[in-house]
């Protein structure tokens, strides 16, 4: 079967952002090495984690870029070839080519000011925009996670935004539908340092061994704990019996998107999640 590969202008593919912005969309960035088109380790596991979340995805666009170091008919290849590297692998996780409607080589981007032989690493990128299809919890196994996407916190502390109240309460609602249902709240953060990457040290879990965030309103390195909690004592306030809740957290050793470039990078890996324990 021939595959058409379109190549989009700019133009288009600022359209197909604007697209994304909807309700029912999400896009992941994942970031290549200078000149190379093979997905990084942290980019499989960022895709791994987006099919776990939504293994329904669908209607798929990916669009590639480069640096601008290179001639245009080179980095219209290279970057083709990184969207096609990204497209292989969703295929190779088992989800259908035809809800991947576009697949795409968009260039270099040009950057006048600042132009260097080192180019602009930033720019070495795939966007993965796709339609979020989310776990029906009556179908969901054990072990299986939700993301709990609308719960939100103020950075450097475990209190939530107001707005998120309306997905907790959800929740609450939920567990009590499903009165078998046991679940545990996990916590992650963004933003670990390289520092703290290299030398992480025994906190919560030792089998992860590393080091979580610091909690301003604690003054401790218990950030992502701390929020796994205050969401616990949430459902717990909501009438939710203690015995089918657990909390955890994780600091940043699970992130959706190595390296963190940009806040919207941090934004993913700044989250709460919900795992299955029982139904």
């Amino acid at each position: 079967m021939r595959i058409l590969f379109t190549c989009l202008s700019i133009g288009a593919m600022v359209l197909l952002s604007c697209i994304a912005q909807g309700s029912n969309t999400d896009t992941l960035c994942l970031y290549f090495d200078y000149n190379k088109t093979e997905l990084k380790e942290g980019s499989k596991h960022a895709l791994d984690s987006v099919i776990k979340k939504y293994p329904g995805m669908n209607a798929m666009r990916i669009s590639g870029f480069a640096d601008y170091v290179g001639s245009k008919e080179y980095n219209n290849g290279l970057s083709l070839k990184r969207a096609q590297a990204v497209r292989h692998y969703l295929i190779s996780q088992k989800l259908a080519a035809k809800d991947i409607v576009i697949c795409a080589g968009m260039g270099k981007i040009e950057r006048a000011a600042d132009s260097t032989e080192q180019g602009y690493a930033p720019d070495r990128k795939v966007y993965l925009i796709y339609n979020r299809v989310q776990k029906d919890i009556a179908k969901l196994k054990k072990n299986d996670v939700i993301v709990m996407e609308d719960i939100h916190f103020y950075a450097g502390s475990h209190h939530f935004v107001q707005a998120s109240l309306q997905t907790i309460s959800d929740l609450i609602a939920t567990l009590k539908k499903y009165p078998k249902l046991k679940i545990q709240i996990e916590g992650h953060i963004c933003c670990e340092t390289e520092l703290q990457m290299k030398a992480r040290t025994v906190y919560a879990d030792t089998a992860n061994n590393f080091t979580d965030g610091y909690d301003y309103d604690t003054q401790k390195l218990e950030l992502s704990v701390n929020r796994a909690k205050e969401i616990y004592d949430k459902l717990i306030e909501g009438g939710i019996d203690a015995a089918r809740l657990s909390y955890k957290g994780f600091g940043a050793i699970h992130k959706l998107v190595v390296p963190e470039l940009t806040e919207a990078d941090k934004n993913l890996n700044r989250r709460v999640e919900i795992r299955i324990m029982a139904k």
